[in-house]
């Protein structure tokens, strides 16, 4: 197990964040693996093309607020990222609720995502 999980998830949290809001979804492709599996609100997209169009799909303008970002240490030398945040996209008024998973192998001296998860935090009562 890598001792330094914390460190690292959130560093990559910040990266990742930065450059999805900077609205150039392009430059998220070498941050996965080239078998990464992406779940995007219950849509699944396998592969480093198909989850970048999935991303350029969405919103072109984001604001990501991270409230926290608990990470933990995988036997495999992965570390496992759970966010919870807010997310204010281009034209909206009101932040949404969200949690984004991540798993992140290490490999050539970096970390991919090899999962994630993204789920808007909605509720019908």
């Amino acid at each position: 197990m890598n001792p330094e999980f914390q460190s690292i998830g959130e560093a990559f949290v910040r990266h990742y964040y930065q450059l999805y809001d900077e609205g150039n979804k392009d430059a998220l492709m070498h941050l996965y693996h080239d078998s990464a599996l992406l779940t995007f609100e219950g849509d699944q997209k396998q592969g480093k093309p198909a989850i970048v169009e999935k991303h350029k799909s969405v919103a072109v303008k984001t604001a990501h607020a991270i409230t926290r970002a608990d990470c933990h240490p995988m036997m495999n030398g992965g570390i496992l990222v759970a966010v919870l945040g807010q997310l204010k996209t281009e034209g909206e008024e009101k932040a949404l609720g969200y949690t984004h998973t991540f798993v992140i192998q290490p490999e050539a001296a970096t970390f991919f995502i090899v999962n994630e998860i993204f789920q808007l935090a909605l509720h019908n009562f």
